[in-house]
């Protein structure tokens, strides 16, 4: 039985999704900007605030199998873990919200994305509240009860386990040690796609794999 073949190519061209400067280190989040008829695996996760050092990639299907197609659109998100993108000034507290792809059978996802999610005028209030009292920060009752929205992002795709081999999960990107959070969050590198894993623990290694393309990625010129 045929294969279906991917076109995989780098891309710079990126919108920033999120961006969390409450723990030790800060870090921005990025989504790959795809044009007509391409798709991206992931966000791309970079520790720090600069723009991005290195390249996200886009897919786009070459020969598919009418039967067996290469990508999937995921049926549906898993909340995996979430916290907030600063503290203060008051005005700017936000929520971030981590997201696992669920695919469809025979699929499998290549990485993960992050959402933005803004505090209500009650919400800001009761931080307001907090801090004059002299307290920690209280966690909003929606963060506790994970009920955030899902995400709706029409170009992410998942791949074909037929064209998918797994890859270990072994390099830490960033983690959220020090911002307070009672959600642990930390993002591991799917380093092939410049994607990346969340994993809602902080100095745990993640005990699963993620998948990758079985063709060869081309490696980044950037």
């Amino acid at each position: 039985m045929p294969l279906p073949v991917l076109n995989i190519q780098p891309t710079m061209d990126f919108s920033q999704v999120v961006q969390d400067t409450t723990a030790n280190t800060a870090v921005t989040i990025f989504r790959p900007n795809t044009p007509d008829g391409w798709f991206f695996f992931g966000d791309y996760c970079q520790p720090g605030t600069q723009a991005p050092l290195s390249s996200g990639f886009v897919v786009q299907v070459v020969t598919d199998v009418p039967t067996s197609p290469a990508l999937a659109a995921p049926t549906g998100w898993n909340f995996v873990t979430g916290g907030f993108t600063s503290l203060f000034p008051i005005s700017q507290i936000g929520m971030y919200a981590c997201w696992a792809p669920v695919a469809p059978q025979g699929y499998v996802g290549c990485g993960h994305v992050w959402t933005s999610v803004p505090l209500s005028e009650a919400e800001r209030e009761m931080f307001a509240r907090s801090e004059t009292d002299g307290g920690p920060p209280k966690i909003p009752d929606r963060m506790a009860l994970d009920s955030f929205p899902p995400p709706n992002i029409p170009n992410f795709r998942c791949l074909n386990a037929n064209v998918a081999k797994s890859y270990p999960l072994t390099s830490l990107i960033w983690d959220d040690h020090g911002s307070g959070c009672n959600l642990d969050t930390s993002c591991w590198s799917i380093a092939p796609l410049a994607t990346f894993f969340v994993w809602p623990q902080n100095g745990v290694t993640p005990t699963v794999s993620s998948y990758i393309p079985s063709q060869p990625i081309p490696e980044s010129p950037f």
